[in-house]
């Protein structure tokens, strides 16, 4: 199923860990997710003026969604009274890729209903269809997934296959070495060089802060990178995204850390601001 996750979507999926993180995590492991240019343009505006996110992480997020996906690119504006421009944009990205859904927290697209063969739905209604979907599908197949489950198919070395295993999708493994794959990531080298930061501003902390403080921030800042890349070598993007979301919430915790540092006159504005907006 193509489904076309509006703005408000991947912005919600990101800033908590609730029912939108759930859609993107189901669409993106079981379904085809459809994206445009303009979409991503404003998901990247979102993300740094509203939640002032860090680059790596706006920059790995957005990297994922490009992931196996469809770019959708719109021609002709559908011919619906819609106020927001942008909304009609959205609308005519997911019907110029024959999405087969349109997921939106917006009221003024939901009201719509349907746009041709496009439902439009809110995450709580597409949450609704896949249960339902799948209570009838196993009613359907009765024992007949038990019998099949654990099946895949495995790739053989074609460059480009997909892989699918016990139903889930994994990631591409050709030409990978251990450890050359997660190292390659913007986003990774980003996180990596922001803990180096921290363990060298750290070493100027009082004594005392040792097992406190100091090894707190440090046990944090690792995490970010470390999270990164242990998601990444899992091949299977179901965990990749899994640990992409705890990595975000060990540099919250990184910079609560180092609010806190600043405040108690560990560190100077400069610093502060230097390791912050990393």
């Amino acid at each position: 199923m193509k489904v076309f996750l509006d703005t408000n979507v991947l912005v919600s999926a990101v800033a908590t860990r609730g029912l939108c993180a759930d859609v993107l995590r189901e669409v993106l492991t079981s379904h085809e997710l459809v994206i445009s240019d303009s979409l991503l343009k404003e998901l990247k505006r979102v993300l740094q003026q509203k939640l002032r996110l860090p680059s790596p992480l706006i920059s790995g997020y957005i990297d994922l969604l490009q992931q196996d996906t469809i770019f959708a690119k719109p021609v002709n504006l559908p011919d619906v009274t819609i106020k927001d421009k942008d909304d009609l944009i959205i609308l005519a990205s997911a019907l110029s890729a024959n999405s087969d859904l349109l997921v939106t927290g917006d009221r003024e697209l939901l009201a719509l209903g349907k746009v041709r063969n496009l439902e439009i739905v809110s995450p709580r209604e597409f949450w609704e269809k896949l249960k339902n979907a799948g209570a009838e599908g196993r009613r359907g197949r009765g024992k007949e997934i038990q019998g099949r489950r654990g099946e895949g198919t495995r790739n053989t070395g074609a460059k480009g296959r997909k892989i699918r295993v016990g139903g889930s999708e994994e990631l591409e493994t050709e030409g990978r070495r251990m450890g050359e794959g997660f190292r390659s990531l913007k986003v990774w080298q980003k996180a990596y060089e922001f803990a180096l930061g921290i363990y060298r501003v750290t070493k100027m902390f009082p004594r005392e802060e040792l097992y406190g403080l100091t090894n707190q921030m440090r046990r944090a800042a690792l995490s970010i990178s470390a999270n990164i890349a242990e998601g990444y070598e899992r091949q299977h993007r179901k965990e990749y995204i899994q640990f992409l979301m705890i990595a975000h919430g060990s540099l919250g915790e990184t910079e609560t850390f180092l609010l806190f540092a600043k405040d108690l006159g560990y560190i100077d504005e400069k610093v502060y601001e230097a390791l912050a907006g990393c």
